[in-house]
């Protein structure tokens, strides 16, 4: 994907998520050294890189990172005025490794994956589809923005044969495919986006299926377990101790009846 597509349209999203989220012509028959070449060059080109060596249970993952994260929000200032904006297509928070992450990680390490068709919804650098891949999934990583990818690309590269990427706006795109499990690290701070959430989710997950949230114990998320239940979602809730963070992760698992998850559709 080129940093200047916008975001697709539904129809454009399942084309996309049928082709396996990867650019048409000749880069697809590239050599996998000669691909992984072009995009460590295309990261290079618009950030500064730096490697952080995170763990999660007994495996080490070397998570390649933006050095300096401003440097993504002085980007999408720069954008925002030489577009007359008063927002910003995408946010710049996908630069950051959050420690949600690594808690929906230290959950996903205790289990095997074999096969399943994971979604990792603004997946920002990609470290929970990361540890999906690493335990036999199949992972979609999906962000608005479009540098996000690239890292979550990369980062789950040694996983490349099982992982696809695509720019996704779970407000308005349909990826015309369901999920079994779909991630969500820290995508609950916006009370305005549980809606969309919502309806999203239902559209995506396969039946018996569940979404795995975490969650920074932010105030203003303590109403989302009661709200999803409103409306039908089953969520069970528990803690992850992340190293050198004094408050614990929320991590919530919800699931909903067969009958009603397509309704959103």
């Amino acid at each position: 994907m080129t940093d200047s597509q916008s975001a697709p349209s539904s129809d454009a999203a399942r084309r996309w998520a049928r082709r396996g989220g990867r650019l048409g012509g000749r880069r697809d028959r590239w050599p996998p050294e000669r691909e992984a070449r072009s995009l460590r060059a295309r990261m290079e080109r618009r950030y500064p890189l730096a490697v952080r060596e995170i763990t999660i249970g007994e495996r080490r993952f070397a998570i390649t990172v933006v050095a300096d994260p401003d440097q993504v929000l002085l980007e999408m200032e720069r954008g925002i005025a030489h577009a007359g904006r008063d927002e910003p297509r995408w946010q710049p928070y996908w630069a950051e490794s959050w420690e949600s992450a690594i808690g929906l990680g230290t959950r996903l390490i205790e289990r095997r994956l074999d096969g399943a068709k994971v979604l990792d919804l603004g997946c920002g650098i990609g470290l929970a589809g990361t540890v999906a891949a690493s335990q036999g999934a199949d992972v979609f990583f999906a962000d608005a923005a479009p540098p996000a990818l690239l890292f979550a690309r990369w980062n789950a590269w040694p996983w490349r044969d099982r992982i696809r990427a695509a720019r996704v706006d779970w407000q308005r795109d349909t990826l015309g495919e369901s999920f079994d499990r779909i991630l969500g690290a820290d995508i609950v701070y916006d009370r305005h986006d549980w809606e969309h959430l919502d309806r999203f989710w239902r559209r995506h997950l396969t039946p018996g299926g569940s979404v795995l949230v975490g969650e920074p114990s932010r105030s203003g998320s303590n109403a989302f377990p009661s709200w999803m239940a409103d409306r039908g979602w089953h969520c069970s809730g528990s803690e992850v101790v992340v190293e050198h963070r004094p408050r614990r992760i929320r991590i919530w698992d919800l699931s909903i009846e067969a009958r009603r998850a397509g309704e959103g559709r």
